[in-house]
């Protein structure tokens, strides 16, 4: 006779749903908080992620003798300055497109006049399947408001969260040091506060890394751009470099973007269809040449990041941030790639970092 215990092969669904049910009820809680905070917590994630890669500048100058609140201030004013020349620079392109912006569209029909049949045909669909909708009078009622709400609107908030966000950056990067102490001083174990210490030290390493890394990929790309739109003759090469460069920190969507709009440009700039699908078509194998062989040879020496958590990353923080989730999306999962490698991590014997 067997004496042994039976052995549970499977799970009932009741005690699954009970096991799960308290860690899916967290997650849309923590979702949900994110996606109304988002005016404070947007914000503030961006600074103390951008904190945590400046946060070595402001080591090396306090190991100087120079103080942590004056060297955050004269960082903060050189990347203000560094920030204002920059849009002294391109205001005036930027001005000059803007006032051609009117002339797109004309100038998007004329180069794109053999794609009129397809879009006749689709327009006559499309009426055909308005006028079986019921309900509809085909009468619209146009009402002429003013711009300035709808400007104000748009513009308080983002000075709200302009604000938010250099404060939270100041005082994060003139208080580091003793933040990380105090929240280390928290912990009971000796052991623990090391592997703690560890940890940060870990997160604000790789992050730095990943933005010297980025930066400098991202700079070499945008003045290959310039320099190739320069060459074939589109006119300020220097603002789409720019828009390359910037454009470049969010993975797949920034070369997307960025070919759209040398797409755009072209068709303005040049007459023949042939000619102006030049721009676009040699940045795209500028980026590919980046993407496939520059980026990966170097980033992935330091840092493993799989196309597809990047990529998941991307739709899952631009879903619920917009642009800047887009722009925060891969320094937030290499956070969570290190905690979930100094944590998970068998405990080898914390030490100082």
């Amino acid at each position: 006779m067997d004496d042994r215990p039976p052995r549970p092969d499977g799970m009932s669904l009741s005690v699954l749903l009970t096991r799960w049910a308290l860690p899916g009820l967290l997650i849309l809680f923590t979702v949900e908080a994110l996606v109304q905070g988002k005016g404070i917590v947007v914000p503030v994630v961006a600074a103390l992620v951008l904190g945590s890669m400046l946060g070595g500048l402001v080591d090396a100058a306090d190991e100087r003798g120079v103080p942590p609140v004056a060297a955050t201030t004269a960082l903060l004013l050189g990347a203000l300055a560094a920030l204002y020349f920059v849009v002294l620079v391109l205001a005036g392109p930027v001005s000059e497109w803007i006032g051609r912006a009117a002339e797109i569209g004309p100038m998007m029909r004329e180069r794109l006049r053999f794609f009129e049949r397809p879009l006749a045909a689709l327009h006559e669909l499309q009426a055909s399947l308005s006028s079986l909708t019921p309900g509809d009078t085909g009468l619209t009622v146009g009402v002429k408001q003013s711009p300035i709400p709808a400007v104000v609107s748009v513009l308080t908030p983002a000075l709200t969260e302009l604000l938010i966000f250099f404060g939270t950056l100041f005082f994060y990067l003139a208080d580091r040091r003793i933040l990380k102490n105090r929240l280390v001083s928290t912990l009971d174990r000796r052991e623990t506060r090391l592997r703690a210490l560890h940890v940060v030290a870990g997160v604000e390493a790789a992050l730095r890394r990943y933005m010297t890394l980025v930066t400098l990929i991202n700079a070499g790309l945008g003045t290959a751009t310039a320099i190739m739109l320069m060459l074939i003759g589109v006119p300020n090469p220097i603002l789409w470099g720019a828009a390359a460069f910037v454009l470049n920190f969010i993975p797949y969507l920034g070369a997307l973007i960025t070919a759209s709009i040398l797409l755009v440009v072209g068709l303005f700039t040049f007459p023949v269809i042939g000619q102006a699908l030049l721009p676009p078509g040699l940045f795209v194998l500028i980026a590919t040449i980046e993407g496939h062989f520059l980026t990966p040879g170097l980033i992935g020496r330091h840092l493993t990041l799989r196309p597809f958590f990047v990529f998941l990353a991307l739709a899952f923080w631009t879903w619920l941030w917009g642009p800047i989730g887009a722009f925060l999306a891969v320094p937030l999962l290499i956070v969570g790639l290190v905690l979930k490698d100094e944590i998970g991590a068998e405990d080898e014997g914390p030490h100082l970092p």
